[in-house]
């Protein structure tokens, strides 16, 4: 059974690839993330192995390589849900992300987590 997660933004620049946050700030947005995907996700069958496609919309191009380092605590919320053990490329395989240009308030991420 494949899981859609969506959230209405993309991953918040603190925690992606090239931040200079404050650690407590990353902290604190590092924990809202993995909470909102803790809750989206409980109480789906658990996978042994998944594959994991990350898809973008923003107004303004960002960088996919700093969009996936933050969107490691979403991949974090789901081995908290135990929908898979270890987020280890023995149990995860990340496909290529996708990034679509949006209007201007109308960003967002899907994360579409199937089985393998």
């Amino acid at each position: 059974m494949v899981l859609i997660l969506e959230w209405e933004y993309i991953p918040p620049a603190e925690v992606r690839g090239n931040s200079r946050a404050h650690r407590f700030k990353r902290s604190r947005t590092v924990r809202t993330m993995r909470d909102s995907a803790y809750a989206q996700a409980r109480g789906h069958a658990a996978m042994d192995r998944c594959s994991i496609k990350l898809e973008f919309w923003h107004w303004r191009k960002i960088d996919l390589d700093n969009l996936l380092i933050g969107a490691k605590p979403w991949v974090d919320g789901l081995v908290d849900a135990n929908v898979v053990p270890d987020d280890s490329p023995d149990h995860v395989r990340l496909e290529a992300p996708e990034f679509h240009k949006c209007q201007k308030g109308e960003s967002k991420t899907i994360m579409e987590v199937r089985p393998l």
